[in-house]
């Protein structure tokens, strides 16, 4: 077993004060959420105490439409993981559509991920704790994601939506509250970004019409995220023999307590039937570079763990790979 590249030992250590905002391209939303992400930091006692990074994730000419296209799903992960080697502590998105993967983003990032409709059903709950009925004006497209349905449950909500498709003015958006408040909605949430700057203008509406960004820059900065919990992982550099590593695999499979296919552990592994190998090349530390590059290939990868063998069962390191799985 050998120790994880210093490459990774040195990635900065996540500051507490520090958040990664993903915003869109320049717009009245984005600036609306970062304007009041600023009163939130400054109300909290001691202005200037967070470090704030804001990333756009490429330009919008270079994304579907679509927001669940694999291309915006890994530009975002891909500003994820460049936030977590800057050392930031909490990533933010104040973005409706990413709600649609949020849980599959959650699960694959190496740093806390901030959820805004959490922030939502959180502050709902407090805030407004006889609201059943909530109404939502949002987009069909994301009417379609069910976001709302997941974080706002039935019996304990019902989720109401506007019948028809406006533009984002504020007449628009004042007809759309009005049909919600008719329909019996006993609080209203502006389901897209480029409507909630427009909240203040509506006017008077007969039920209260929340403000997400408010809410959310609230409850990042008063909030202490744990870190997700680490998947355990394996990396194995194999190949020497091929059939070698084959067998060590099965003898994973076959030692580890599993009831399901899910129980199992995540192994990546490294083939390499070229690592030099013979009576030229007898001993392991004769090989250090060809393995250290690939040490460093499992170990960007955020494997625990790395095991090296070869059809000779040689000891590295003082390990023997097969003593852990006999």
């Amino acid at each position: 077993m050998f120790p994880l590249p210093r490459s990774r030992d040195a990635t900065p250590q996540p500051r507490e004060r520090s958040l990664g905002v993903i915003s869109g391209p320049e717009s009245p939303a984005s600036a609306d959420f970062r304007q009041k992400l600023t009163q939130a930091t400054g109300a909290q006692g001691q202005p200037g105490c967070f470090d704030i990074v804001f990333e756009e994730p490429v330009s919008s000419a270079a994304l579907d439409t679509n927001t669940q296209s694999a291309a915006w799903k890994l530009s975002l992960f891909d500003v994820i993981g460049s936030f977590a080697a800057r050392g930031v502590g909490t990533v933010v998105i104040p973005c409706f559509s990413s709600h649609g993967f949020m849980g599959e983003l959650k699960a694959n990032s190496p740093l806390p991920i901030a959820d805004m409709l959490d922030a939502l059903h959180t502050h709902v709950r407090s805030h407004f704790p006889a609201a059943r009925r909530i109404g939502i004006v949002t987009s069909a497209h994301l009417r379609g994601q069910g976001a709302f349905e997941r974080y706002f449950p039935y019996p304990n909500f019902e989720i109401l939506y506007h019948s028809e498709e406006g533009n984002d003015s504020p007449q628009a958006f004042r007809k759309a509250c009005a049909e919600l408040a008719q329909q019996g909605a006993q609080l209203i949430i502006p389901g897209l970004p480029e409507l909630i700057p427009l909240v203040p203008q509506i006017g008077p509406v007969s039920v209260p019409v929340i403000d997400p960004h408010r809410i959310y820059a609230q409850y990042v900065v008063s909030q202490t995220l744990p870190p997700p919990q680490r998947r355990f992982k394996i990396g194995v550099l194999g190949g020497v023999g091929p059939a070698a590593t084959v067998d060590f695999l099965h003898k994973v499979v076959r030692n580890t307590p599993a009831h399901r296919d899910q129980d199992h552990l995540q192994v990546l592994v490294e083939q390499n039937p070229q690592i030099p190998v013979g009576e030229r090349l007898p001993a392991p530390r004769q090989r250090v570079i060809v393995l250290c590059a690939l040490f460093r290939c499992l170990g960007y990868i955020d494997a625990e763990r790395i095991w090296h063998f070869d059809s000779t069962n040689q000891e590295i390191n003082g390990v023997v790979a097969w003593e852990k799985f006999p």
